[in-house]
């Protein structure tokens, strides 16, 4: 059953009123079990501090404004029990605003929105945004021992720090979206009910996928506020797994905020045990920010982790495709420390304009490290959406792979299409090993009206089929190894939806499914 409420009718969305009590009064009063729809219209609602339930899909109209009432506000996912399954699950949210309440008088923006999310699975921001939403120190959205997190084509709008900062000054390691574990010292908000269930969970299964991250400007055109440092991590706990399938595709970042320094810190960073990471196609531009030191940081930060050896031995770091306008690191591009050795680094055809490729990868105490077809160009061009499997990587780094291309072709498929076209069929959902997770998606699809037409379901088999050709041809598992939930990302099965009758969707998809055979 499915329940739909009218936000306005609980909240007053004038812009002063602290709507914290009623906001979660609300979440009382509606049923976690069953799916409850909350439709907000346009107007201004504040509050400090909200508490939410599983099963929520919120719906916001255009100039539809959630923001801080005080100091900071937090919309928080609560976990009652330990583990992945443990905490908030079926969040959706779609055309949001979560706004601070700084404003051209205060660039600190020492008041600030975060989404704090423990144990949180199954989220998506469709279409979402962030406007001076991230406080010096802060984050957008903070995930402890996360799973399955989806944000697609959002916008995150300035960091709170005064463009007289150049960097440094403990402010460096802020990220716009945290991957962080599940323990109490790493909660943007700590909820005294969440006590017993810090489990040092690692978030994982995370993509980025056509976002933007932008600074702000002023009327004159000069910055008033960098971009935020747009995904990461700089902490690392004696845990026995570690942070893996992470992917940032796609998007766009201008001006972030200035990473003076060479140690430990650039706009991307993780600690080096982490695992499946990919950061391709994507456009990087430096306009009047400072340079950073480098762009793409993996290194030893804090206590050395103990590494689960089936996730260590899969490791891989894919840089590809992505464009770097005029951003000439002081550094390298992309610096990676291994502080007990890393497997399989990929930085492969990215390009850059305004500047040179000579420091393009810097690396240390790595194994199978690829630095390839890195090159100066005098205008961009297109790169095919396509990665290749490197000879000298084992068959355990393919699944990041397989998983980065159908992030790729989900990307693909939206640059040709106005909405989706859905596909679902039983062929289809044999490739997805968590049926609650293709359940989800599926009913994500019907809500916002993309399933249609049932045409072309054996050239979609082909194309999945070419898609694993290069594992079957070494000999690797599918069944029990590739599509294992622990290696799967959460839209695979977006590789279904793309319009039949478009001739360059078509050409993209065989251009994905040509993957070096190893």
């Amino acid at each position: 059953m499915i329940q739909t409420i009218e936000l306005a009718n609980y909240l007053k969305g004038d812009g002063k009123t602290d709507n914290t009590a009623a906001f979660n009064q609300l979440m009382t009063n509606t049923d976690s079990d069953d799916k409850t729809v909350i439709h907000v219209v346009a107007g201004t609602y504040c509050f400090n501090t909200v508490i939410l339930h599983s099963n929520l899909e919120f719906i916001f109209d255009d100039n539809a404004i959630f923001k801080s009432a005080g100091n900071v506000g937090i919309i928080h996912y609560p976990s009652p029990n330990k583990g992945y399954d443990g905490g908030t699950q079926n969040i959706t949210w779609r055309n949001a605003t979560f706004a601070g309440s700084g404003d051209n008088s205060n660039l600190d923006w020492r008041s600030a929105l975060c989404n704090s999310m423990l144990h949180a699975k199954y989220v998506i921001f469709d279409h979402c945004h962030w406007i001076k939403s991230q406080q010096i120190g802060g984050h957008c959205t903070d995930l402890d021992g996360s799973s399955h997190i989806l944000y697609w084509h959002c916008d995150f709008n300035g960091y709170g720090a005064n463009t007289s900062d150049t960097g440094g000054n403990g402010n460096t390691t802020s990220e716009a979206i945290q991957t962080d574990y599940a323990y109490k010292g790493g909660m943007s908000y700590a909820y005294p009910a969440d006590a017993n269930s810090y489990d040092n969970l690692p978030t994982c299964h995370v993509a980025v996928l056509g976002c933007a991250f932008n600074p702000i400007t002023n009327a004159d055109g000069s910055l008033q506020a960098y971009a935020a440092n747009p995904i990461g991590q700089h902490d690392q706990i004696n845990q026995s797994d570690i942070i893996h399938d992470i992917y940032f595709i796609g998007n766009t970042l201008t001006d972030n905020y200035p990473q003076p320094d060479k140690d430990h810190v650039a706009p991307i960073h993780f600690p080096s045990e982490t695992a499946n990471i990919v950061i391709a196609n994507n456009v990087i531009n430096r306009v009047k920010a400072p340079a950073s030191v480098n762009f793409f940081w993996l290194g030893a930060w804090g206590t050395s982790v103990t590494t689960n050896q089936a996730v260590a031995t899969g490791q891989s770091a894919v840089i590809y495709g992505n464009q770097f306008n005029n951003y000439n690191p002081t550094g390298s591009y992309i610096s990676i420390t291994g502080q007990n050795g890393f497997n399989n680094i990929l930085a492969s055809n990215n390009q850059v304009l305004n500047g040179s490729t000579g420091n393009f990868l810097a690396v240390s105490n790595v194994t199978n490290a690829i630095n390839q077809a890195n090159q100066s160009v005098t205008k961009f061009t297109q790169v095919a959406p396509q990665l290749t499997i490197p000879t000298a990587w084992s068959a355990t780094s393919l699944p990041a792979f397989f998983n980065a291309n159908y992030l790729l072709a989900l990307l693909v498929l939206d640059q040709f299409n106005s909405a989706f076209v859905g596909l679902v069929d039983t062929d289809i959902s044999q490739y997805v090993p968590d049926k609650h997770l293709f359940d989800f998606l599926m009913a994500d699809l019907n809500t916002q009206g993309y399933r249609a037409a049932r045409q072309q379901v054996n050239d979609i088999q082909l194309r999945l089929n070419e898609l694993l050709i290069p594992a079957r041809q070494i000999g690797l598992d599918i069944s029990a190894t590739l599509w294992q939930p622990e290696t799967l990302l959460l839209n695979q099965s977006y590789l279904a939806h793309f319009n039949q009758n478009s001739t360059a969707i078509n050409q993209a998809l065989n251009t994905l499914a040509t993957i070096n055979k190893g």
